[in-house]
């Protein structure tokens, strides 16, 4: 997020600043077959229907030379070969590729289908999602108009009260960083939210696809603010989650029902309106340092648990193979086995 906030400063410093953005619908078929697997909590949980479409939304931005477009997408999560091929297919700019971690969308990283160590992937759905990535990133380029960037955060008390950290040391960052672009003829291009939160509002005995709770931000603050309308997710970790959380409903005054759509509603209903009044403020911050994005190397972090030290090793159709010990969460533990999953 810091190095997108020093790009939006950047443009008195290095030309004409400018923006775009555009969005496709990600949504996935829940009729006919295979089944689509739903990701995020257990196995073999089943889309029955579609309550609301899922969304890959990108900004592009560009100071003269070659722009950058960061891509959200309302899923899990993609692993780095997907997001590879999207790249492939927009040569012409940065892309970065991240996800809501949305627990009411597909399983896109095979973990989560009909039982333990059998992946829940639809590769026809996957390629399916790399495309319409590709196409919203190219969208956005094309879109690319002179804009002005305005910065801000925001922070709600009531926000506070819409997660719950249960696993210690409890550490919550609570505001919302707020990017507004800004055509030259006044109107909204997009307005980008940094929050940390789990889109996880409807629980695990959801069989709906949904985008959570963003998905009902978009649409409020669309409304309200005009054009698009993206939430970068923060250090959801753990545990920043609405679960057990006491979100209260303003038409009853009573705790909103947990794991209900009028719950997830909250989310916009609140949000909102701090970001209406606030997003044409500055937002004046010194950023301690901030390496420039190459996508020339990845990092590779030092695991603690036995059960991801298999982690960069790749597996068949080239995705993850990790091998899972005894150190390993009870749900994931294949007793002193190696694991590999076909994802």
């Amino acid at each position: 997020m810091r190095f997108l906030l020093l790009l939006a400063c950047a443009g008195s410093l290095l030309g004409e600043f400018r923006a775009g953005a555009f969005k496709t619908v990600i949504t996935p078929p829940v009729e006919g077959s295979p089944p689509v697997y739903m990701a995020g909590f257990g196995h073999n949980r089943v889309a029955v229907k579609v309550h609301d479409d899922l969304y890959a939304r990108c900004l592009a931005f560009s100071t003269g030379q070659k722009p950058l477009v960061v891509c959200e997408v309302d899923l899990i999560g993609l692993f780095l070969d997907d997001v590879q091929r999207v790249r492939a297919k927009v040569p012409e700019a940065d892309v970065v590729v991240a996800s809501t971690h949305v627990h009411e969308g597909p399983d896109t990283m095979g973990l989560w289908g009909p039982a333990a160590g059998q992946s829940g992937i639809d590769e026809a759905y996957n390629s399916f999602v790399v495309d319409r990535v590709a196409e919203a990133a190219k969208g956005a380029l094309a879109a690319l108009v002179p804009a002005t960037p305005s910065l801000a955060v925001v922070h709600s008390a009531e926000l506070d009260s819409f997660i719950n950290d249960d696993r210690p040391p409890v550490v919550h960052d609570p505001d919302l960083i707020v990017l507004s672009l800004t055509g030259k003829d006044g109107k909204r291009i997009a307005t980008a939210v940094n929050w940390a939160n789990h889109p996880e509002t409807l629980g695990s005995r959801n069989t709906q696809i949904s985008a959570d709770y963003p998905g009902f931000f978009y649409k409020r603050l669309e409304a309200k603010l005009g054009g698009m309308a993206v939430l970068w997710n923060g250090a959801v970790g753990g545990m920043q989650s609405p679960l057990g959380a006491k979100i209260k409903d303003p038409a009853t005054g009573a705790v909103a029902a947990e794991n209900s759509f009028r719950r997830a509603h909250r989310g916009d209903d609140t949000g909102t309106g701090p970001l209406v009044h606030r997003t044409d403020s500055p937002l004046y911050n010194t950023f301690s340092s901030v390496a420039p994005w190459g996508g020339q190397s990845w990092p590779q972090p030092p695991f603690r648990r036995p059960c991801f030290h298999g982690a960069p090793r790749r597996g068949r159709k080239g995705r993850l193979k990790a091998v899972c010990g005894q150190d390993c969460p009870p749900h994931k533990r294949r007793t002193g086995a190696a694991t590999s999953i076909d994802l």
